[in-house]
């Protein structure tokens, strides 16, 4: 699938739907030659770049243990990072919903995705700024956050919200999230069968003690490799450039990204770079842009 698809799939334009002056041709022009990493279920900030039960986190983690005051304490022990986000942000669930997915699990920003049979929708949190109202999307204050339902079901969603305890909230992660105490291990095993590139930093992927979405964390632990090794394609000389095509031809093969194609397009964008370096170094996105142009947005850099 070339990267033209990918960007349609992620958010289809269509020239004759459009009627733009000059400035606004060259901003679509522009957008369109990024590279989208699109998916197969709801769009996720990448910067936000990503689980039952987050039980036993604490007697896994070396992290201090912290008990909240403002619950009268907590019934179970939590790793402290998560405590922190836990007191700051609204603690919302809906009704009896599970929550499917938490990703970017932070005091700043993140988000919760939950579903009740064919109904789902999406949480998100950020610190200041305006909540967005629109058709889909359900925005208000509190605490100081703006926060956004979105979804079909989004008014029935936002009837049944209820504010719950830490020990509740963090309890109600969802077995794609990646525990903190399991992390570690998670990103050495993603890392296990990829060749890392000269001056790799394992220690840049630590999770600083927060959960993740397991998709996300591959996302992130590949594209650091990928980002790596084109880095290395882009500054070498000879050999170390023919090494960098090496390796990537490599990424067909890397059991992370067999397992991420259930959930998303980030191989396909993965592969896409790894021909066009072994190519000569430019690819088509709308318009042909080179891979140092491009690469960074594409693969999260």
């Amino acid at each position: 699938m070339s990267l033209d698809d990918l960007v349609r799939r992620a958010d289809p334009i269509r020239d004759e739907a459009l009627d733009l002056d000059d400035a606004c041709e060259a901003l679509r022009d522009e957008i369109v030659a990024r590279p989208v990493v699109a998916r197969t279920r709801p769009p996720r900030r990448r910067r936000w770049l990503v689980p039952p039960a987050v039980a036993a986190v604490a007697s896994a983690v070396a992290l201090v243990v912290f008990f909240a005051p403002g619950d009268g304490g907590t019934e179970r022990a939590w790793a402290a990072p998560l405590v922190k986000v836990a007191e700051s942000v609204p603690r919302l669930l809906v009704g009896d919903w599970q929550v499917t997915r938490a990703d970017e699990f932070a005091v700043g920003q993140g988000e919760m995705d939950f579903a009740d049979g064919a109904r789902t929708v999406q949480l998100s949190w950020r610190k200041g700024g305006d909540p967005i109202q629109k058709d889909g999307i359900i925005g208000w204050e509190q605490q100081g956050y703006a926060l956004e339902l979105r979804g079909e079901a989004a008014a029935e969603a936002r009837a049944e919200l209820r504010a719950v305890s830490i020990d509740e909230w963090l309890g109600a992660m969802p077995p794609s999230v990646v525990r903190p105490a399991e992390s570690g291990k998670a990103v050495d095993q993603m890392l296990r069968d990829l060749p890392l590139p000269p001056g790799f930093d394992r220690s840049e992927l630590d999770t600083g003690g927060l959960p993740r979405d397991r998709y996300q964390l591959g996302a992130r632990v590949v594209g650091a490799v990928a980002c790596g090794w084109i880095e290395t394609w882009i500054e070498g000389e000879a050999k170390p450039r023919a090494e960098a095509v090496a390796a990537l031809k490599t990424a067909q093969n890397w059991a992370v990204l067999k397992e991420m194609q259930a959930e998303g397009d980030f191989d396909m964008v993965v592969f896409q770079y790894a021909d066009a370096i072994a190519a000569g170094g430019t690819l088509r996105a709308g318009k042909i842009v080179s891979v140092a142009e491009s690469y960074e947005d594409a693969l999260g850099c």
